[in-house]
């Protein structure tokens, strides 16, 4: 006979916020091993997308700074034709994001505890939200490099949260919606 599945959901752990809910995490973790889960859904508010831009203008700011510092420096140091050019703000720009990106996304790899049900790792899956005020563009970035830190934490999709699950009787084969 089929086994019912056991799905444990969150949300809104605001990473990046001051809110951010680590401590919650864990102890959500703690009762989902205890609840024996067959896996894991965080529907919305992966990140806080408002903290994230903030940080990451900030850091866009000081790289510009630093590309201008060091362009000076050269001018004042080398011959004309030992100078490398300024690079420019929109590759300052894609340069920052990218790796602000991986830098968000190892920290919540960290962040997230592992589980383990019945000796056997158990999936994460994230559903992000479009909307601005919870994980826009960026968490939805998060959410796929996150995957590159850990292989059991999978983006499944931005809005549809469409579960295909195995239930028994007249329920076989239905879709759960998250």
């Amino acid at each position: 006979s089929m086994q019912p599945q056991r799905v444990g959901f969150f949300s809104r752990i605001d990473y990046g916020s001051p809110g951010f809910r680590k401590g919650l995490i864990e102890a959500l973790f703690e009762y989902f091993v205890q609840d024996d889960i067959h896996f894991a859904v965080l529907v919305g508010g992966l990140v806080s997308r408002g903290a994230l831009l903030a940080e990451l203008d900030r850091e866009v700011d000081r790289a510009k700074i630093g590309e201008r510092e060091r362009v000076a420096d050269e001018k004042e140091r080398l011959e004309r034709h030992e100078r490398r050019p300024g690079e420019a703000i929109a590759s300052i720009k894609s340069r920052v994001r990218n790796s602000s990106i991986d830098a968000w996304a190892k920290d919540l790899a960290e962040a997230i505890p592992s589980l383990t049900c019945n000796g056997k790792t158990t999936k994460i899956y994230i559903v992000t939200s479009p909307a601005n005020t919870y994980d826009g563009d960026i968490g939805k970035e998060v959410a796929i490099r996150l995957h590159s830190f850990r292989s059991d934490i999978s983006f499944w999709d931005e809005c549809d949260g469409r579960f295909p699950l195995q239930f028994p009787g007249e329920y076989a084969d239905m879709d759960f919606w998250a």
